[in-house]
């Protein structure tokens, strides 16, 4: 019987992600948007100068939208709404919404 080793790897699981997690923290891209309302996924990369680890950015981007309960703590709630990324602060009313809309400019 033959077994067949799995050769994928996760991107969470490689060092270049371990090592933008040292420098890019949520609390960062929270204080970036509360500024700058409505930035798209390149300005948010360019402003961090991530721009070599757009894959690992997603990856993290995406864990805090979808898992943004595990964050709020710290800074508020990042959501996405046509494709522009907008912090929203816990003292707004509409913060603790299922799918929140913010109105883009």
């Amino acid at each position: 019987m033959e077994l067949k080793k799995n050769l994928t790897i996760n991107i969470d699981e490689t060092a270049d992600y371990e090592d933008l997690l040292k420098r890019v923290t949520f609390k960062k891209v929270c204080n970036y948007l509360k500024e700058n309302q409505g930035k798209t996924f390149k300005d948010i990369i360019n402003f961090l100068g991530e721009e070599d680890n757009k894959k690992g950015m997603e990856f993290l981007v995406n864990i805090w939208i979808n898992h943004w309960h595990t964050f709020y703590h710290i800074g508020g709630r990042i959501i996405l709404n046509n494709e522009k990324y907008f912090c929203m602060s816990p003292c707004n009313p509409k913060s603790r919404e299922r799918n929140p809309i913010i109105d883009s400019f």
